[in-house]
């Protein structure tokens, strides 16, 4: 599991700017498919995660799993991050933080 450390004087600048395929993302999770490993969003966008997604440490939930135990619990899951658009329309999320709302 990668993270992605808190502390304000991380440089997230890239040189990439020309990457047409860039998306970023925020919303409520409304349903997780951990066996294809994404989550879907209010809106309907299509996130997807993998061994190399990034979870930012600053978040509280880590995994596809915390993310279905906290919504198992009622609680709600708001995601935010970036990632590269997929030929289906779903997002691979280079780097997601993802918080409960309790």
């Amino acid at each position: 599991m990668n993270f992605k450390g808190s502390d304000p004087g991380d440089d997230d600048s890239d040189d990439d700017s020309d990457d047409d395929d860039e998306s970023e993302f925020d919303g409520n999770v409304t349903s997780v498919n951990a066996a294809a490993g994404t989550l879907t969003l209010s809106g309907g966008q299509v996130i997807a995660v993998n061994a190399s997604t990034v979870w930012d440490a600053g978040g509280d939930l880590f995994s596809l799993a915390d993310i279905v135990g906290a919504l198992a619990a009622g609680t709600t899951v708001e995601v935010e991050g970036e990632g590269q658009t997929q030929a289906d329309g779903s997002i691979l999320a280079t780097e997601i933080k993802a918080e409960s709302d309790d």
